[in-house]
């Protein structure tokens, strides 16, 4: 599955936030699957005074190039600081919370019901897409200006000064670690230089985010010891406190 969305059709304006006044950042935009029409999303990036950084955004899936929409349904999450971790982790919520929605969307769903929905992955694909690809929401959640205060910076070239992880290296981290209900298992250096972070349980793919290395090295002390690993590595263990298992990593298309 392949996504993509036209630059040019993208939409930005700003508005002032009812409640404290400050601007937010309002984009939305089509996200074409293989070519055709697959979703569209809004997405409000919103820095309430004394707050992180956060944007709320609605997911639209359903049949397109047509005038009725009763396929049509809505996801929505918030992305932004969790109770867990400083770095960006989504949070499904009520679909259309500030009211939007009309006809093209179809469904809301509820928080409970997009639990269960059978498009909940490809809402997810569609999120990880927007936060890499929007660069309205890109910056506002991990650019220099964000609460983090510093950039977080993927693919930086190893080795590593000092056998050290970058303070603001990015992974892409699966969501179970982020939230805490699952520990790290499977840790992958790619050998583009990307790296990523799983439970080794759960289907990983659109079920990930980026976060700052320093967050997972506050988690588990073990972490420093795969600043080591040389691009094109993978590490194992079974559960935490068990030694690190490594082996070479390859990509099967």
């Amino acid at each position: 599955m392949s996504l993509t969305m036209d630059p040019a059709e993208r939409q930005i304006r700003t508005y002032n936030c009812k409640c404290c006044d400050v601007p937010v950042n309002w984009t939305w935009n089509f996200v074409s699957r293989d070519g055709s029409t697959h979703a569209a999303y809004y997405a409000n990036s919103y820095h309430h005074i004394g707050q992180p950084h956060e944007t709320w955004i609605d997911v639209i899936l359903g049949t397109w190039g047509q005038s009725q929409f009763d396929d049509h349904v809505t996801f929505g999450c918030r992305v932004g600081p969790t109770t867990n971790s400083a770095e960006p982790g989504a949070t499904l919520v009520q679909a259309c919370l500030d009211g939007s929605g009309g006809p093209m969307h179809g469904t809301l769903l509820s928080r409970e019901a997009a639990l269960t929905h059978p498009r909940l992955q490809d809402f997810w694909s569609v999120v990880d897409f927007v936060l890499a690809n929007d660069p309205t929401v890109n910056a506002h959640l991990y650019g220099p200006a964000s609460v983090r205060g510093h950039e977080v910076q993927r693919g930086i070239p190893w080795p590593y000064p000092e056998g050290v992880f970058p303070q603001h290296l990015g992974m892409i981290v699966q969501r179970t670690i982020m939230a805490g209900t699952e520990p790290v298992r499977v840790v992958t250096h790619w050998a583009d230089g990307d790296w990523t972070v799983a439970d080794g349980v759960n289907d990983p793919n659109g079920n990930a985010g980026i976060a700052c290395v320093e967050h997972l090295l506050a988690a588990d002390e073990t972490f420093t010891t795969l600043a080591s690993m040389p691009p094109g590595t993978q590490a194992f263990r079974s559960n935490p406190g068990e030694p690190w298992t490594f082996e070479a990593h390859t990509y099967d298309e």
